[in-house]
């Protein structure tokens, strides 16, 4: 076989190979979870219900009197879920949700104050 046919060869056979190939796609980022000290938050555009799902919890942090999850949705709203120090809580936001993240609810020396994580957000 000459060098010519020998190239043409390999050229069909890796443009049928290319053909045949699939290439999978990752699955959309459908849950997270965040932590921000004791509050833990979590949020799901996939859940087995409804829209979707945020849920938060507060832990016993001596000084954080609560947490909160704070959300943006894909149709421009916000919103957010608090609960108190030790509880949790969950909700239906109505909405795709675009990012969210942990919000831990401070009382020290007479302030209150927030401190929160990073936003984390769906793709």
């Amino acid at each position: 076989m000459s060098k010519s046919a020998l190239v043409k060869r390999v050229g069909v056979a890796t443009a049928v190979a290319a053909a045949l190939t699939v290439t999978m796609a990752q699955p959309a980022f459908a849950a997270a979870s965040i932590s921000h000290h004791q509050t833990q938050a979590q949020a799901d555009n996939n859940p087995g219900s409804g829209t979707a799902w945020v849920w938060v919890y507060s832990g016993k942090e001596r000084e954080a009197t609560g947490g909160t999850v704070e959300y943006q949705l894909t149709n421009g709203g916000s919103g957010s879920l608090q609960v108190g120090r030790g509880q949790s809580a969950s909700k239906d936001p109505g909405s795709k949700i675009r990012a969210f993240r942990a919000c831990t609810n401070y009382y020290v020396d007479g302030y209150d104050f927030t401190a929160c994580s990073s936003w984390a957000y769906f793709s």
